[in-house]
């Protein structure tokens, strides 16, 4: 399923996420929380094909960049630009196993919120 980035619906990791079973339960949730509005430039983003959400040091959740579906807005607040992007959430596969697993992978974090992106492949 794709979301609007329009749509999303909070920000921020619920403490109800933490046990891997009720994570699964609300993959898109997190994808909601997770796919805007962040501080970086288009021509950065339209480099990567995936985010991951990341949580207390830990790999949460995986998204594929919907192609071509960044978007701007400038924030009522501070009137900085920031960008979010349509998803699809990755919930199987070998890619997924690597990124985000059963339980997450825990990795070492340059800021205390990152998202993780991964290079789109030529």
């Amino acid at each position: 399923m794709k979301y609007l980035v329009r749509s999303r619906g909070g920000c921020g990791y619920k403490p109800e996420w933490l046990p891997s079973n009720m994570r699964k339960k609300h993959y898109e949730e997190i994808g909601l929380s997770a796919c805007a509005w962040w501080d970086f430039s288009l021509e950065l983003a339209s480099q990567y094909e995936y985010a991951v959400a990341v949580h207390r040091g830990v790999t949460r959740a995986l998204m594929r960049i919907k192609p071509g579906s960044m978007e701007e807005k400038i924030m009522p607040y501070s009137g900085k630009k920031r960008r979010g992007f349509q998803f699809e959430i990755i919930d199987s596969g070998e890619l997924f196993d690597e990124v985000v697993g059963k339980y997450g992978h825990r990795i070492k974090m340059a800021q205390t919120q990152y998202y993780w992106p991964r290079p789109n492949k030529k």
